[in-house]
């Protein structure tokens, strides 16, 4: 577990050529996120990874602020050739996801493996 921004642990693992990311909020259910997608993309950097996956789990009610944070480190990424997919978000956070995917914003899947598997599909043999 690593920390980040004030508020904010990670738990950090590698899958198949991408970083998998499980937000984690210290104390508060969705602390102040302000700098979140700065510390993040460092990481990225760190890891020479152009890949993530973002769980969202553990964050019982998504703010604005983390959406747009989020959204910060999408464009980022995306900037650079890399991709960024989210996933996990709870049924209370179910309008969330639905608003993020009418528009564009981020893609959102239900499960890592899911988001795993639109990062990585399957290649023809």
């Amino acid at each position: 577990m690593l920390e980040t921004t004030s508020g904010w642990s990670i738990d950090l693992d590698r899958g198949p050529d991408c970083l998998l990311i499980c937000l984690r909020p210290e104390g508060a259910p969705c602390p102040d996120s302000a700098g979140l997608a700065t510390s993040l993309d460092e990481l990225l950097q760190l890891e020479f990874a152009h890949r993530i996956v973002i769980d969202l789990r553990h964050i019982p009610r998504i703010s604005k602020q983390l959406i747009d944070e989020l959204t910060l480190l999408f464009q980022s990424i995306s900037e650079q050739g890399g991709l960024m997919r989210v996933c996990g978000l709870s049924n209370d956070n179910g309008q969330v996801a639905e608003a993020l995917r009418r528009e564009g914003r981020l893609p959102v899947y239900d499960t890592p493996e899911d988001a795993l598997h639109g990062l990585c599909p399957g290649k023809p043999r």
